[in-house]
């Protein structure tokens, strides 16, 4: 008879469990994802730029490459940090791409002598000045993202990135990227 009753509740048992396996299960995976985007932001990644003789103040997000491609990612609306470029604090390059019909419409208006601002994602570094020496335009099709991503004059250097010239429809990008230099001061 008991043997009779427990057959008759075990699959509310089974159930039971499976319930509280699956919930267990999206806990933790719910865990692990908010603790690896704890764990990817570095203090020294940037988190905000600012561009006051433009009236941009607009946060950083991390970006790589695109898929299958040796090609910087463009966030849609957002400035974008090449992750494979260096962070504050370090020497080399701080990339930051961004759209010229969305965040960097601006762009094309900042001069010469202009203060650009990085603020860190952490509060532990300081945020960090830079005043702009060189602005260009190139041809796409004769870019070298090696040298974009080289520090030119200075050991710490900040690159702007994005693009200009006219439409090219074959490809839907423009024909130039516009590329701003500054250094740390």
């Amino acid at each position: 008879m008991r043997h009779r009753r427990f057959l008759a509740i075990l699959p509310l048992l089974v159930g039971v469990f499976a319930l509280f396996a699956a919930t267990s299960y999206l806990i933790i995976r719910d865990f692990r994802a908010t603790s690896a985007i704890a764990i990817y932001r570095e203090p020294n990644e940037p988190a905000r730029l600012s561009i006051p003789s433009i009236g941009l103040d607009a946060p950083v997000v991390a970006s790589g490459f695109e898929p299958d491609s040796r090609k910087p990612a463009v966030p849609d609306t957002e400035v974008g940090w090449f992750t494979e470029s260096s962070a504050l604090g370090q020497a080399g390059v701080v990339f930051l791409v961004g759209h010229n019909n969305t965040i960097f419409g601006s762009l094309p208006q900042v001069k010469i002598g202009d203060h650009l601002t990085i603020t860190p994602f952490s509060d532990i570094m300081r945020e960090e000045t830079f005043e702009v020496y060189s602005i260009t335009t190139e041809p796409r099709t004769t870019l070298n993202m090696n040298q974009v991503l080289s520090a030119q004059n200075y050991d710490f250097e900040l690159v702007l990135m994005t693009c200009a010239g006219e439409p090219d429809p074959n490809l839907s990008t423009y024909t130039h990227r516009l590329i701003i230099r500054a250094r740390r001061i």
